[in-house]
Order: structure tokens, then C-alpha cells, then sequence
């Protein structure tokens, strides 16, 4: 039983990990084969050494646990977007915007707004969006501000605070302002 819920958090993992980053390109015909790979050589080291060493056998739920948290740090760090930091690197990234956001101060967000190639610096992007989240208020809906500094195009450009989310670029930054708009 144990292993037939393994492998459908396996299955829940990844589907998440591919609809938060899909920007996985050919990597992603060498994660998904990879992690399976890890994630069945866990599953079925655990089974045998549960079956096999008593002392195991007694602490199953622990170990299985222990098996649980690696099979999701596995998943987390083989599912790297092409060109971009691991899933687990990006997702740290967010929870560190998360744990600051009082701290966001509308002013960046001008700042950032600047052109530069700031979506290349590793927790920029989780910045950005915390800050466009803080400061919804405070973005001129004349369409004079386009996201991610975006001149010219209408994708872009804020006309209405409720349209910020959809605007935005990926699932990942989208999930991350609902979950803002939820908790904030």
C-alpha cells in the first residue's frame, strides 16, 4: 500500500512541478525518466529493508517519512527549468519574498521596474512579483506601467489592477500572487 501512495505523491509532484515550471525544454525528457529512476530505487530500497531488517520493521512510518522527504527533494532538484535555478532553488526563493513581504517597500518596485536584465539575478522575479502584489494600489492604471518593463506591449501594460495576475509570466509567479492575495 505504502508504495502505490509513494508513487501517486511521485505522480502529484510532478505533475505540480510541470505546471509551476514548464519552461523544461529537452531536460525535461532526461528529469522525468531520472527522477522515476530515483524516486522506484527509494520506494523499493525502503520496502526491502522494512521486510528485511527488524529494527526498520518497528519504525516503518519513520523511515517511510524519511523516504517521503527524499523522493520530494529528489523531484524538487532533478525538475530544473532550462536556464533557469531548480524548482526547489525557485520555490525556496518565494517563501523568502513570502516570510519579508512586510518588509517590500513600493519604491523597489519603481526601481525594479527600470530597464536591466534584472529577471537573470537568482530571487528577482519572487521580488517582483511580491512587490507588484503590495503595491497593486499604487500602479497607474493609465498605461503607463507595463510589467516587467515591457515598453509597447499591450500584454503588458496595466490598465486595471485586476488584470495584474493573468499578466503575469508563468504559473509559478501567478500561483505566487494568489497565494498573496490570499494570505495578504
Amino acid at each position: 500500500m505504502l508504495v502505490i501512495l509513494t508513487f501517486a505523491l511521485f505522480i502529484t509532484v510532478q505533475v505540480m512541478l510541470i505546471s509551476l515550471f514548464p519552461y523544461s525544454g529537452t531536460g525535461f525528457l532526461v528529469a522525468i525518466p531520472l527522477s522515476t529512476i530515483i524516486t522506484s530505487m527509494i520506494v523499493f530500497t525502503y520496502y526491502w529493508l522494512t521486510e528485511q531488517v527488524h529494527f526498520l520493521n518497528k519504525h516503518s512510518l519513520y523511515f517511510g517519512t524519511v523516504a517521503i522527504l527524499m523522493i520530494l527533494y529528489v523531484n524538487l532538484e532533478v525538475h530544473q527549468p532550462e536556464g533557469e535555478l531548480s524548482a526547489r532553488i525557485q520555490i525556496q526563493h518565494y517563501g523568502i519574498v513570502l516570510l519579508n513581504y512586510n518588509s517590500l517597500e513600493c519604491d523597489q518596485l519603481w526601481f525594479m521596474n527600470e530597464p536591466r536584465d534584472w529577471s537573470q539575478i537568482p530571487g528577482k522575479i519572487p521580488a517582483y512579483v511580491g512587490l507588484v502584489h503590495k503595491c497593486k494600489d499604487q500602479i497607474p492604471v493609465d498605461g503607463s506601467f507595463q510589467l516587467y518593463d515591457r515598453p509597447n506591449s499591450p500584454a503588458y501594460t496595466i490598465r486595471n489592477v485586476n488584470t495584474i495576475q493573468a499578466k503575469l509570466d508563468s504559473n509559478a509567479e501567478r500561483f505566487f500572487y494568489n497565494m498573496l492575495d490570499t494570505i495578504y
